[in-house]
């Protein structure tokens, strides 16, 4: 009996400590830590856990202000193609309007709106 609450207090208990600890930053809990009373290898286990779980948090900040930062730069991107699109647009319609021959207007016309019509998706 005895053996056996020494077992759980010291091996056991920690371990499934441990095994929740695991499970809940695998979740995205990365502010899991697990306290430790000892100086065995559980504990150095438990301490090695507490700086990992620190460093996928770091880790996952980064990669969230990174992804962010990308974000605004594509839309930045996408705004200034789509102003520049519409300025190509409307030299086309500019230079389409002094276009006399009825066959060359209508390829350019044609042109013009496979390339430039509807091209915000």
């Amino acid at each position: 009996m005895v053996i056996g609450l020494v077992f759980e207090r010291s091996i056991s208990g920690p371990l499934q400590k441990l095994k929740n600890a695991f499970i809940q930053v695998k979740d995205g809990n990365y502010n899991q830590t697990i306290e430790t009373r000892s100086d065995d290898e559980i504990a150095d286990l438990s301490n090695e856990f507490n700086i990992m779980a620190k460093d996928l948090k770091r880790s996952n900040e980064e990669l969230r202000n990174s992804l962010g930062q990308k974000e605004v730069l594509l839309r930045e991107i996408h705004h200034r193609v789509k102003n520049n699109m519409q300025i190509i647009s409307s030299l086309l319609n500019h230079q389409m309007e002094m276009i006399t021959d009825p066959a060359l207007k209508d390829i350019s016309q044609r042109a013009r709106q496979d390339n430039f019509d509807g091209s915000d998706p």
